[in-house]
């Protein structure tokens, strides 16, 4: 016997809440602006989206179903690069899945240098992986712990970091960034009251010049 469980039904009501959740965090440190809304509903979208291709939906086997299941050493494969030569599209889809991460985490991280971007972005896969093996060993989704998916999300993070970084050089997209980025809560002004733009800029603020 097998059942689902099914994307929408849980990401939609996941990502409301989510997107709550955020809204009161900007609220809460005086830094509720349109541009901050419209990023915090991009992280929204973006999460829910990896959640729908790495997660969900997922297949539960119940009963007999589960006498067929593969072993262990077939849902883990920590052979890196294996797959690569023959059919390097797996790993392109990796890169390109968490290329906006390396966008996105600049403007919400407290000192967003480029070796904390990439050990959040490394933490960020690695949590699903567990998550995918945990899913083969309890509810038997199916989906593998590959060291490729580590390898190609860890690098596309780098790669959109590198692009944001050189995008940001630019003044109009600087000030862009700098009108998007969270601010630092240590530095932020009470609730109610609007943030500076020095509160909001980030550590490594696209208009800094000492890079």
């Amino acid at each position: 016997m097998s059942c689902e469980i099914p994307a929408m039904p849980v990401l939609v009501p996941l990502a409301a809440i989510v997107f709550a959740l955020l809204l009161w965090r900007l609220r809460r440190h005086g830094a509720l602006t349109v541009p901050r809304v419209v990023l915090a509903a991009a992280l929204v979208v973006y999460g829910a989206g990896v959640l729908r291709s790495t997660l969900l939906p997922a297949d539960i086997l119940i009963g007999s179903a589960r006498d067929d299941l593969a072993p262990l050493s077939v849902l883990v494969n920590l052979v890196p690069l294996i797959d690569v030569p023959a059919d390097p599209s797996g790993m392109l889809l990796n890169v390109l899945m968490f290329a906006p991460a390396g966008v996105l985490l600049p403007l919400v991280l407290r000192r967003p240098t480029a070796a904390r971007v990439i050990v959040v972005a490394l933490a960020l896969s690695l949590g699903i992986e567990l998550t995918q093996l945990l899913g083969d060993v309890t509810i038997s989704t199916g989906r593998i712990f590959e060291l490729d998916d580590l390898i190609g999300n860890t690098a596309g993070a780098a790669l959109g970091f590198a692009a944001f970084r050189l995008a940001t050089r630019v003044p109009a997209i600087g000030r862009m960034a700098t009108a998007l980025a969270w601010p630092n809560p240590a530095a932020a002004t009470p609730a109610g009251r609007p943030a500076s733009a020095s509160a909001s800029a980030p550590a490594s603020a696209p208009t800094r010049t000492d890079e």
